[in-house]
């Protein structure tokens, strides 16, 4: 970068042309010394067994382990320089993930004209056991036109045939909704 034995163009110009400053060109980096390198490993064998702990639990680890008193501003660089920090709850945790995508309303700009169009299935967990049989899912379905309840079904693992086999032999409809909160649920009761 710097051409050191260039008598055409100075120390200065070269660092003027790419931009920084005279200082920084001439400094010449200093390694770590012995005291400074036992200090890096041993917060790193506190961070290795507490990777919760911050510059403040780790000074006073260092003091109480390893008998070296040093202040938490240093310990805080040696963090930095090694880099590792300390796990912690960070801010927006509420994030949605990609994973859990809601879905829009699908029958929000569709006009229902006539029965059998569309029917709105409301699914609820219910634990009921009676006899040799154990019902897992209460299914309501209700016809989005009349807002008539057309069947309560329960869907049985023992000797049961699937749900969408009984919600076919009722009728066939041309769209099939699923309600999701209860706010929308409570529009639907009779």
């Amino acid at each position: 970068m710097i051409e050191w034995g260039n008598k055409e163009i100075t120390i200065s110009r070269q660092c003027k042309f790419l931009g920084i400053s005279r200082s920084t060109a001439y400094y010449k980096l200093v390694p770590p010394g012995e005291e400074e390198i036992k200090i890096k490993n041993a917060i790193g064998r506190i961070y290795t067994v507490h990777p919760c702990y911050d510059c403040r639990r780790i000074q006073s680890q260092l003091l109480d382990r390893y008998d070296i008193c040093i202040g938490r501003k240093k310990v805080r660089r040696y963090m930095r320089e090694i880099g590792i920090d300390a796990i912690y709850p960070r801010i927006n945790l509420s994030k949605k993930s990609k994973q859990n995508y809601r879905y829009s309303y699908l029958l929000r700009n569709v006009q229902i004209m006539h029965k059998n169009q569309a029917w709105d299935i409301d699914l609820t967990y219910i634990g009921v056991k009676r006899l040799d049989v154990s019902c897992s899912n209460n299914r309501l379905i209700f016809e989005v036109c009349s807002r008539l309840r057309i069947i309560k079904y329960i869907a049985c693992k023992f000797h049961s045939r699937s749900s969408k086999e009984s919600l076919y032999q009722v009728c066939v409809p041309e769209i099939i909704n699923r309600l999701y909160s209860s706010s929308q649920r409570k529009r639907y009761q009779n």
